[in-house]
């Protein structure tokens, strides 16, 4: 598969329209979460979903690489502890 993306033009693009998707789910999380706690520069905590997002989606994606299932675990239940507060 990693031949291919390199070298078939069809095929990295679907790659990489696979992993767009991928991202914007992680920057549609972090959009409804600045959104329910009203997170705004005038609060000191601005967030830019995008940045945050796929920063979070590239860290993810490694961890699920590397098979590393506490580490997910542990970083989703912490983000939602995070959330609720």
């Amino acid at each position: 598969m990693h031949w291919h993306a390199l070298n078939d033009e069809r095929v990295r693009e679907s790659l990489e329209a696979e992993y767009r998707r991928w991202r914007r789910c992680f920057v549609t999380l972090f959009r409804v979460l600045a959104d329910e706690r009203d997170a705004g520069p005038a609060d000191g905590r601005d967030v830019d979903p995008l940045a945050l997002g796929e920063a979070v989606a590239a860290a993810v994606d490694g961890l699920a690489e590397v098979d590393s299932g506490p580490v997910l675990r542990t970083l989703i239940r912490t983000l939602a502890a995070d959330a609720r507060a």
